[in-house]
């Protein structure tokens, strides 16, 4: 929440607009403080210290013009409030504020600079599939790289931060044949179980124990079902919801049919549908064609806008959101993150305590292992304790080679050339994609489908049990060093 009494001059860090860039240079920057801080009493002795020090640097400023300037700023922007973890952005024009607020408060815990980073486009040389040419790499920028605004979304991520995936170059193509969907003799005590004809490769293989990419997708009618209950004028949504927090969300996509909504940006305009890889990953946890879990209900977390860029005060505002948007409805709740960053440095330790928070409140989360052939423990979120991480298999059952890997990693799903949801000329289009990142929306969609079968509030522990109870064992070729040779599975 926005503590108004202490914010002076309101900064919009999350303004999406094509600003023409501030002559202050403005530097935003993360505090984070001990959970036993009141925030309430804490803000105001930080603001007089941080005026203190603007006072004192004005003194020894030489300058007319930067006098004036150091004179307007010391401003703080936001709080996150997230259970124990506590803390807020603060704007500044000096970095040398933030040195004597460090040096000042014992209750800060650490002072990360709220940076900005962005994709780059990588090429793979030869690799197997040729259709598979690109994959994408979030790093960060140079030490000079100018924080900007950006016309879509704020993202944050990390050091070095490194998520990867793979793109056809030949996107926004339709999928060429619709899959059917027809009822089945087969019945199961509780709920009428249902095969997807002619399904993609992918999601028959969760149906099988044996590769058989003909394979008929199985799934229960009635799982993760999303509807709403009209109760005293309000609507309550029910069943199970997924928060697919990444670059946005292609909301009236065909596929979605209706279940995929807001909920949240940091821009009300232009630009929440992002560029695709959101729509991509949260069309293979839910669409009603290329998805698992065909009645759940999808909800947008735009954390990355649709170049890759943002800050880490919208991941932080993201897991707010999550938080608190969850205990609103009486549905369960999971998160997809198929996202991550390297451990080693501030801004990630900072990163795993407030995905941390999510399990703290209950709510799974699946995660992308990542897609550089390292130790997925050396990755967040995919390495954050008590996270279901989730790397890639082709459609020979053979892991994918630039798949993380290790003991951090739960289970394997398909993850290289999977069709799904798109952004494009219109609402019905579909791309092939790879990577770690389409690998853990399967996971995601079959926790979904698990938990209305867990009973009424299942904890994270559970759902992860379940998971790793049903997947498939031994049938991994080419696995890598200490990854458990599952592959997940869901039996209807």
């Amino acid at each position: 929440m926005i503590w108004k009494p202490l914010v002076l001059g309101f900064a919009v860090l999350f303004s999406l607009a094509n600003a023409a860039p501030s002559h202050s240079k403005a530097e935003h920057y993360i505090v984070k403080v001990n959970d036993n801080v009141v925030l309430q009493d804490f803000m105001p002795r930080l603001l007089a210290a941080a005026l203190d020090a603007v006072d004192d640097l004005v003194k020894k400023e030489e300058s007319r013009h930067h006098r004036r300037c150091l004179e307007k700023h010391a401003e703080i922007v936001k709080t996150f409030e997230m259970g124990s973890f506590k803390a807020f952005s603060i704007e500044v024009l000096d970095r040398r504020v933030i040195d004597a607020l460090t040096n000042k408060f014992p209750e800060i815990q650490m002072i990360v600079p709220d940076e900005l980073i962005q994709y780059d486009i990588l090429d793979v040389p030869n690799h197997k599939d040729s259709d598979l040419q690109k994959r994408y790499r979030i790093r960060y920028p140079r030490p000079n790289y100018p924080r900007q605004s950006t016309d879509d979304t704020d993202e944050d991520h990390e050091d070095n931060h490194e998520e990867y995936h793979r793109a056809n170059p030949r996107l926004n193509r339709r999928c060429h044949k619709p899959a059917k969907t027809v009822a089945s003799t087969n019945t199961t005590s509780d709920s009428l179980v249902l095969s997807q004809k002619n399904s993609l490769w992918n999601l028959a293989r969760l149906s099988v124990r044996d590769r058989n990419l003909n394979a008929v997708y199985e799934y229960e009618k009635n799982a993760g079902y999303f509807t709403f209950i009209r109760f005293f004028r309000k609507s309550l949504l029910t069943g199970v919801t997924v928060y697919v927090v990444d670059d946005g969300l292609l909301i009236t996509h065909k596929d979605f049919g209706g279940r995929a909504k807001w909920g949240w940006s940091p821009t009300s305009t232009y630009g929440k549908e992002g560029g695709g890889h959101g729509t991509h990953v949260a069309g293979i946890i839910g669409g009603t064609q290329y998805g698992v879990a065909k009645n759940v209900s999808l909800t947008a977390v735009q954390v990355l806008n649709r170049f890759g860029q943002g800050t880490v005060s919208t991941m932080l505002s993201g897991i707010e959101f999550v938080i608190k948007d969850a205990k609103k409805h009486k549905g369960r709740a999971l998160v997809n993150m198929s996202l991550g960053m390297p451990t080693g440095s501030n801004i990630a330790t900072l990163i795993d305590e407030a995905v941390g928070t999510l399990i703290k409140n209950n709510i799974p989360v699946v995660a992308a292992a990542g897609n550089t052939p390292v130790d997925a423990c050396n990755t967040v979120p995919a390495g954050t304790d008590n996270v279901f991480t989730v790397s890639s298999i082709d459609n020979n059952d053979t892991m994918d080679p630039y798949s993380a890997y290790g003991k951090c990693v739960d289970v394997l799903a398909p993850g290289i050339s999977i069709r799904s949801t798109w952004i494009g000329s219109s609402n019905s289009e579909t791309a092939l994609m790879s990577g770690t990142s389409m690998a853990s929306p399967h996971a995601a969609g079959v926790a979904a489908l698990l938990m209305t079968q867990l009973g009424s509030n299942p904890t994270p522990a559970q759902v992860y049990a379940a998971l790793k109870a049903d997947a498939t064992l031994g049938k991994v070729k080419d696995l890598k060093p200490k990854t458990p040779n599952a592959i997940v599975h869901h039996t209807v």
